[in-house]
C-alpha cells in the first residue's frame, strides 16, 4: 500500500499497478464501489485512491476503523470542496456508507450525496413535499435548485438514513439535528454570504411560514421543514452522543459532527 501511495504516478501504471491493487483488493474494492456510483476519469480515480491509501499508511488503520476525527481530516484534505465527484466527494460517501460518519460542512453537496444514495427522482419527489407547503404559505426566498431549503432537506434525509418525508419524526429530527445547530447556522451564513443576524431572521421567517402551512394534509411535510429550520437556530444545549461540540468559527473552512 505504501508503495502505491508514494510511487510516482507514471511508475505505478499498467500491470504493475494491477498487481499491487490485486493484493490490496479488500481495501480497493469498497473504494471502487463508491467510485462507480458517479461519473469519473481514470486520473481522478488514481488521485483519490492514493489519497485514501496515504492516510491508511499514516494511521496504520483500515479506513473502516478510522474515528470521526481522522475522517474529518481526510475529507478536508481532499480537493473539490463543492464537486459532486472526485476525491472529496468519494471520501464523503465512503465515510457515510461504510463508517456511518456524516460530515457537516458549509459547502458539502448533500443534494448530490442524497441523489447518489437514494436516487434522483426519489429525492426530488420528497423534496417537493417540503417545498410545496412552504411556497404556498408565502415562503419564496429559496426556490432555486440547490438552495438553502434543499440543502437542509437533503441533510435531514441523510441524518435519518431514509429519504421518505413520512419516515421523518419531529422527535427524531430534533434529537439528532440539535447537535448540528451551530454548524448549520454557520454553514447557511457562508452559503448565502450574509450576516449571522440576517441568517437568523431568514430562518425564523421560514419557520413561521412553515407553521402557517401545517394544515391537515401537509402537517407531516411541513413539520419536517420546520424542524430543519428550527434546528439551524443556535441553542444552548449539549450535542447528542458521538457529535463533537465546539464554538462556531466563521474563519474555518467548515465544521463537522
Amino acid at each position: 500500500m505504501e508503495q502505491y501511495a508514494t510511487a510516482p504516478a507514471e511508475f505505478m501504471t499498467g500491470g504493475r499497478a494491477r498487481n499491487v491493487l490485486h493484493q490490496l483488493a479488500r481495501f480497493d474494492t469498497p473504494f471502487m464501489d463508491i467510485v462507480k456510483l458517479t461519473s469519473h476519469m481514470d486520473t481522478t480515480v488514481v488521485a483519490a485512491r492514493r489519497h485514501l491509501f496515504t492516510y491508511m499508511v499514516q494511521t496504520g488503520l483500515a479506513f473502516w476503523a478510522w474515528p470521526k476525527e481522522i475522517w474529518v481530516e481526510v475529507i478536508q484534505a481532499g480537493p473539490g470542496r463543492t464537486h459532486t465527484s472526485g476525491t472529496r466527494f468519494w471520501m464523503l460517501l465512503l465515510a457515510y456508507l461504510f463508517c456511518d460518519v456524516l460530515y457537516v460542512g458549509a459547502f458539502t453537496a448533500y443534494g448530490a450525496m442524497a441523489e447518489v444514495i437514494f436516487g434522483q427522482s426519489m429525492v426530488a419527489t420528497e423534496g417537493d413535499k417540503v417545498r410545496t407547503p412552504l411556497v404556498e404559505a408565502g415562503y419564496a426566498a429559496d426556490q432555486k435548485a440547490g438552495g438553502r431549503l434543499h440543502w437542509l432537506t437533503t441533510l435531514c434525509m441523510l441524518v435519518n438514513r431514509n429519504p421518505s418525508i413520512e419516515a421523518f419524526s419531529a422527535q427524531l429530527l430534533k434529537r439528532d439535528l440539535i447537535g448540528y445547530a451551530p454548524f448549520l447556522l454557520s454553514a447557511l451564513v457562508k452559503r448565502s454570504q450574509t450576516t449571522l443576524h440576517t441568517a437568523s431572521i431568514q430562518l425564523e421567517v421560514a419557520t413561521c411560514a412553515t407553521t402557517v402551512a401545517t394544515a391537515a394534509t401537509t402537517a407531516m411535510t411541513a413539520t419536517v421543514a420546520t424542524t430543519a429550520m428550527v434546528a439551524a437556530t443556535p441553542k444552548a444545549t449539549s450535542p447528542p452522543n458521538g457529535i463533537r461540540s465546539h464554538k462556531v468559527d466563521h474563519h474555518k473552512e467548515d465544521h463537522y459532527a
